[in-house]
């Protein structure tokens, strides 16, 4: 038996989940799992009337329902594995992230989702800090400092009474 609140389903890794077929809103929530597996995705198998799930955890969204998959080390509460999850994920920082799709989730407080997205915005702060393309062009020429590499050849043809400059080969920014 399927235990549904507020369009939100917890199991842990690795446990089946089995549909009443007879019931119209776990029909429908099996055939989206069914679609949804059709894109091969690697969080759950195909069972005979429901799904396991595999070693992954965190939330799939499947139409308006929410699985949130937690470890699997006992069951002691879904609040104290959802916790330390997020507690894991916040220390390790650079992990492998699997995303599906896009969707409209619904927060709640302390959720699994939440701690995705904080990942997403500090990504996103770092890209806007740093900047998301850099376009350097080569140049050459001579310079009153040495950067980037002595052309040798040139340098002694050039520079044999200035022995203050440089015949270098260098890269420069260009500004759009």
């Amino acid at each position: 038996m399927i235990v549904i609140k507020d369009n939100r389903i917890t199991v842990f890794e690795h446990e089946k989940l089995f549909f009443n077929l007879k019931n119209e809103k776990e029909k429908k929530l099996h055939d989206a799992l069914e679609i949804y597996h059709g894109n091969q995705t690697p969080f759950f198998k195909l069972i005979r009337n429901g799904v396991q799930f595999n070693e992954h955890v965190g939330v799939i969204q499947v139409g308006k329902t929410t699985v949130e998959v937690l470890p699997k080390a006992d069951k002691a509460g879904e609040d104290k594995w959802r916790n330390l999850l997020i507690g894991m994920i916040k220390t390790v920082w650079g992990f492998d992230v699997k995303s599906t799709g896009s969707s409209t989730l619904k927060l709640k407080s302390n959720s699994i989702l939440e701690l995705y997205y904080e990942l997403f915005i500090s990504e996103l702060e770092y890209l806007l800090h740093r900047g998301l393309i850099k376009r350097y062009r080569k140049n050459e020429g001579n310079q009153t400092s040495l950067k980037g590499s002595l052309k040798f050849s040139k340098h002694i043809t050039q520079n044999l009474v200035h022995k203050e400059r440089f015949y270098v080969n260098y890269w420069i920014e260009r500004i759009k």
